[in-house]
């Protein structure tokens, strides 16, 4: 039994290893200040670093503390989908490059489905999965990422409408480490 866990395992981590895989459909996840898809964005968002210098005032000014990235997972899941790689890929260009040597956390969110302690346990399991396909398979230095989770604390869309808000509400945030993790508006 263990050694197909471990042949499966490493054949997964293969296939996490191509390196072209597009981004989840635009339509959702359209705003580029709370969703950045570009590592350069992302540098931008997430702290002062040498390219944030001469970004564009609206960007420069005032970098907020959180950033969402739109992370597709299996349905109450903590497998994160291919769809996502993309997205992941720009994050750790921005953790190799403008962002390298900073300290940042992991939050995973929930859709408003479900128990609150089902919820809070998926999203530190998704968190987790991120941090570990950033560290395993692309090289981040583990002592940089720490990873938690808020459930369906803190959702985007409350009430959701649809499909649309729940995908929204579903993500995975970074979060500068030396800020207090809050979970809620």
């Amino acid at each position: 039994m263990k050694r197909q866990l471990v042949t499966v395992s490493i054949i997964n981590l293969m296939f996490l290893a191509q390196p072209v895989f597009s981004n989840p459909p635009e339509e959702a996840f359209s705003d580029p200040y709370l969703f950045p898809k570009r590592a350069v964005d992302i540098e931008y968002a997430l702290g002062e670093s040498s390219t944030t210098r001469g970004a564009p005032p609206k960007v420069a000014s005032v970098p907020p503390r959180v950033v969402a990235a739109p992370i597709m997972f299996a349905h109450n899941s903590a497998e994160i989908q291919k769809e996502s790689f993309g997205i992941l890929l720009e994050y750790v260009k921005a953790f190799k490059g403008g962002l390298a040597g900073r300290k940042f956390r992991i939050v995973g969110h929930t859709d408003s489905k479900g128990g609150d302690e089902f919820n809070l346990k998926l999203s530190k399991r998704r968190a987790q999965s991120v941090k570990d396909f950033l560290v395993t398979i692309h090289g981040i230095q583990p002592e940089f990422l720490e990873s938690d989770g808020c459930g369906k604390q803190s959702l985007l869309h409350s009430p959701e409408k649809g499909e649309k808000e729940r995908k929204e509400n579903r993500r995975v945030e970074f979060q500068k480490a030396d800020t207090p993790l809050t979970c809620g508006k």
